[in-house]
C-alpha cells in the first residue's frame, strides 16, 4: 500500500533512554503508537511503508500480549496501599486537645487556636513578693540608730579609743512631789457681827468642841460676818466647816448656804455654796501671809419644824477649822 497524499512523508521518531525505567519506556511507546495511528487514519502515512528508516528499531507487540512461550511471568509486584488521612482526622504526634472545645492544638500552645481557652495546666509564674516598706516610725528609728553609731565612733576617736576607759552613767530621776502636809492653824481670836445672848458666842467656833455652837441674834443669819485673826502671818490652804451634829437641832436652825471669804493679804474674794448637811464640808483657799480672815453669810437654808417643835430663828455653826502652815518670813 502506497500513500496517495501529496504531502511529504512524516518521519516517526522514538527516543529511547537506556536509563529510564520500564514504565517510562512503555509510556513513550504508547505515545508513539497513538501518533502513528492518528496519521494512518487520516491517510498521511502508511503503516506498511518500507521506506521508514526507524521501522526496524521497534519490535511489534501487543500491549495485552503475554510472555513468550516457555517463559514464566515475573511474580506480581506487591502494591503498597497508601491511605491518606483527611486533615480533619490527622493529628501530629505531639498534639493535645482543648478541654473546652476538643480542637487539636500543638503541644506548645498555651491557649486554644479555635476558642482561645487555656489548655496548659502548668502554673503561671508568680511575681516575687514586694519589698517590705518601712514606716515613718521605722525610718526615724533607723536615723536615730545611725546618729548613735556616728556619735559613738566620734567619741572613740576623740577619747583615743582606749578600751579601758569607763563611762559613768547617771540614772535620771524624776522629781518627786512631796505631799503637802496641812496643819491645824488655830486662830488667836474670833468675833461675830451678831451673837445670841448666852453661851452662843463666836469663841465656840474655835474651841475644838463640836457640841457647842455659835448662833446669830435671831436675824436668820443672812449678812452675818465672822472675823478670825492670827498673831503671826499664816498661809491658809483649806477651811473646814461643821454644822450641829444633833439632827433635830440641825434642822430647827438656819444653816449657811452661800458665803464669801476675804483675807488681808490678797485682794481676792472666794465665794461658794455649802450643802444642806451636817457632814464635814471643805473649802479650798490659797493665802500667803494672812493675819485676818472674814467669812460672810450671803444666804441660808431655812429652819424646819421637827414634830411638834417649831423652828428657830437663828443660824447655827458648831465649829470652823483652818489648815495650812505658818507663813515664811
Amino acid at each position: 500500500m502506497t500513500a496517495t497524499s501529496s504531502n511529504p512523508p512524516v518521519t516517526k521518531l522514538a527516543v529511547v533512554q537506556p536509563s529510564t525505567s520500564r514504565t517510562a519506556r512503555n509510556a513513550c511507546i504508547r505515545a508513539t503508537i497513538a501518533a502513528d495511528h492518528a496519521l494512518s487514519t487520516r491517510g498521511i502515512v502508511d503503516r506498511d511503508t518500507p521506506n521508514d528508516p526507524f521501522e526496524d528499531l521497534f519490535e511489534p507487540f501487543e500491549l495485552d500480549e503475554g510472555p513468550p512461550p516457555g517463559v514464566e511471568p515475573p511474580p506480581p509486584v506487591a502494591r503498597r496501599e497508601v491511605y491518606q488521612q483527611s486533615s480533619a482526622t490527622r493529628q501530629p504526634a505531639s498534639a493535645i486537645s482543648c478541654p473546652s472545645c476538643a480542637a487539636s492544638n500543638p503541644s506548645t500552645n498555651r491557649h486554644c487556636e479555635s476558642c482561645g481557652a487555656r489548655i496548659q495546666s502548668s502554673p503561671l509564674p508568680v511575681a516575687p513578693p514586694p519589698a517590705a516598706r518601712m514606716t515613718p516610725g521605722g525610718r526615724a528609728l533607723g536615723v536615730l540608730l545611725g546618729v548613735l553609731v556616728v556619735v559613738f565612733v566620734i567619741s572613740q576617736f576623740i577619747g583615743g579609743g582606749d578600751p579601758a576607759a569607763t563611762t559613768t552613767t547617771v540614772a535620771a530621776t524624776s522629781p518627786t512631789t512631796q505631799p503637802l502636809t496641812l496643819s491645824l492653824i488655830q486662830p488667836a481670836g474670833a468675833v461675830a457681827s451678831s451673837e445670841l445672848p448666852g453661851d452662843y458666842g463666836a469663841a465656840n467656833l474655835i474651841d475644838g468642841d463640836r457640841t457647842e455652837e455659835w448662833q446669830s441674834a435671831g436675824d436668820e443669819g443672812v449678812g452675818a460676818e465672822l472675823t478670825f485673826t492670827w498673831t503671826d502671818p499664816v498661809a491658809i490652804s483649806e477651811i473646814r466647816i461643821y454644822n450641829i451634829v444633833d439632827e433635830t437641832r440641825f434642822k430647827r436652825n438656819f444653816r449657811i448656804k452661800e458665803f464669801s471669804i476675804t483675807v488681808d493679804d490678797i485682794a481676792l474674794e472666794t465665794s461658794g455654796t455649802l450643802t444642806n448637811s451636817n457632814d464635814e464640808q471643805r473649802i479650798s483657799i490659797a493665802t500667803l501671809k494672812t493675819t485676818e480672815l472674814k467669812l460672810k453669810v450671803l444666804s441660808t437654808y431655812p429652819a424646819e419644824a421637827v414634830g411638834t417643835a417649831s423652828p428657830f430663828n437663828e443660824i447655827a455653826i458648831a465649829e470652823i477649822e483652818f489648815y495650812g502652815r505658818v507663813a515664811t518670813p
